[in-house]
């Protein structure tokens, strides 16, 4: 199969046409620049499939990428091919397909654009607004503003695209692909009393909110650690490798400090090696979960990295951002430049959902510049922080929602629960529900 594109912006088409069908659909398809040519052309023998180029139209690359480019409007539709309907949610062009001969369909909605848009999160870069703790605002993105963030987009494009490759060949073969989930787990902390102030205040709060039983709670624990530190709450290691038994696991160990608000980590690996290596010795993989103002600083990055490949003596290879914070591109170019595999820090922090509308990992591109970066995103889709104010009942209804997403899509549903919650009843039940609803799907078949 070829694929034929414009000249320009080639790297970032390339790119685009290589995650739809290589790392997507395991489909080999040569991509080759043709002179004159306006739209994406796919073409197997006599049939041919165009596919409208809206976004990358825009010669000019110092015009490619600004707010401007951002629509105001989506289109929404349904597209009928094969005996089949297909949902498509149009970021750049029109939903529609029209047949021109027998040999020869258009396909109005530009999925490349689109695609690209949702990977390489360049809107993140041209829009300034900024929360506390200057991360991109998810209010201004357009998944959000348009209510689509709960909807893996880019998903729906691939299996567009498949039934597309179908018409040139009906025996054509993709990747079988398997549900999996993945829990993970960021240790910001394994010690909770650190001094009596702390609690105080624990106890304060819960009394404050009349839960009797978790004040009781924090005081026994607190003279049970008094006496045996390793009994603190947080030291629950075993509590998540136990209830994930059989579930791929990662947990994203903290080694370094820089700000005193944010960076509450005092633990030293070596003081856990016995639970760490329970964990390990039972499949858990880990990752580094670097200090609060690495996202651009690369020395310092670079230090936390080093004090964990010291105690694990192995390469690190996966992180997870601290408080999420993030800056597209910059922060996978620091990573991919330690050395880095693969980051999982991209969800935004006010609930569950696909920011990169895909729930299928896949290979990081600089769009600033134009190129890739040689490591992988693999999208975290639910993070029980989002949901510490509206409850837990709201986490499980969404887990419900997003799983059947990537059931359906056979991807992997990676969530986040931190150790730090989960010392009371209350969350673990909720944490141990959700574990029992991931890795137990009704499989779906995408098509």
């Amino acid at each position: 199969m070829k694929v034929l594109v414009p000249e320009y912006h080639f790297n970032a088409v390339s790119y685009t046409f290589k995650c739809l069908f290589k790392v997507f659909l395991g489909i080999e398809a040569d991509v080759v620049s043709a002179k004159h040519l306006t739209n994406f052309v796919i073409v197997s023998g006599e049939k041919s499939v165009s596919i409208a180029n809206v976004f990358f139209g825009e010669k000019n690359p110092d015009r490619l990428f600004s707010s401007k480019r951002i629509p105001n409007s989506i289109d929404d539709g349904v597209i009928k091919i094969g005996g089949r309907e297909f949902s498509v949610l149009s970021i750049f062009g029109k939903t529609g397909l029209t047949f021109k001969d027998n040999n020869h369909i258009l396909l109005k909605s530009d999925i490349v654009g689109s695609t690209f848009f949702m990977l390489s999160r360049w809107e993140e870069s041209v829009i300034e607004s900024r929360d506390v703790h200057k991360r991109f605002d998810y209010r201004e993105s357009l998944s959000v503003k348009f209510g689509f963030y709960q909807r893996p987009i880019v998903n729906e494009y691939v299996e567009l695209l498949w039934e597309l490759c179908r018409f040139f060949n009906p025996e054509l073969k993709r990747t079988d692909r398997k549900y999996t989930c993945t829990f993970t787990s960021d240790i910001d902390e394994l010690r909770k009393w650190k001094k009596p102030k702390r609690l105080f205040e624990s106890v304060y709060l819960h009394l404050s909110r009349l839960h009797f039983g978790k004040a009781y709670a924090d005081v026994r624990n607190y003279l049970n650690a008094y006496f045996h530190i390793k009994r603190d709450f947080y030291n629950n290691l075993d509590y998540l490798v136990r209830e994930a038994n059989g579930v791929n696991t990662i947990f994203y160990l903290k080694t370094g400090y820089s700000h005193p608000r944010h960076d509450k980590n005092r633990y030293k690996l070596e003081d856990y090696a016995a639970e760490l290596n329970y964990a390990a010795g039972r499949g858990v993989k880990f990752g580094i979960h670097p200090n609060y103002d690495t996202y651009l600083n690369p020395e310092k990055l670079r230090e936390d990295i080093h004090e964990l490949q010291l105690y694990l003596n192995d390469p690190v290879s996966r992180v997870r951002q601290h408080y999420l914070r993030f800056s597209v591109p910059e922060t996978w170019k620091i990573q991919a430049n330690a050395n880095l595999l693969e980051d999982s820090t991209m969800i935004f922090s006010h609930r569950g959902g696909f920011r990169n509308g895909v729930c299928y990992s896949f290979p990081v591109f600089d769009f600033k510049a134009n190129r890739e970066l040689g490591m992988f995103e693999s999208p975290v889709l639910l993070m029980e922080t989002a949901y510490s104010k509206v409850g837990y009942d709201q986490l499980i209804e969404d887990a419900n929602r997003l799983v059947s997403q990537v059931e359906k899509y056979k991807g992997n549903f990676v969530f986040l629960w931190h150790n730090g919650n989960l010392v009371y009843k209350d969350d673990r039940h909720y944490f141990e529900k959700l574990i029992e609803l991931a890795s137990a799907p009704q499989i779906e078949d995408a098509g």
